[in-house]
């Protein structure tokens, strides 16, 4: 994962780069907050695009989490361990 866009207008989307080299990305399992709150993702053209609608002017916390393909159909009985997983977090700015 790799954040393109650090800050953007009000009620327009954060870009985050997302690429899987093996199965790719599992747009089912992208979960993405900004402050405390889940927001909806989209995936596109190898970006997750984060919806900022309804967020005021400011600096807010952005945690994206993504998971491969195969990460999402593993069977192991292993807590939080999620090896084909990972996470993003950043300090993003609405405008």
């Amino acid at each position: 994962l790799r954040l393109l866009t650090r800050a953007v207008a009000r009620n327009q989307p954060l870009r985050v780069a997302a690429f899987d080299a093996g199965s790719g990305v599992d747009p089912r399992s992208v979960r993405a907050h900004i402050g405390t709150r889940r927001r909806p993702t989209r995936t596109r053209d190898g970006s997750v695009l984060v919806n900022t609608r309804g967020l005021g002017p400011g600096s807010y916390r952005l945690v994206l989490r993504v998971s491969d393909r195969q990460e999402t159909r593993n069977m192991e009985n292993v807590g939080a361990i999620l090896p084909n997983t990972t996470t993003l977090q950043a300090t993003v700015r609405i405008r």
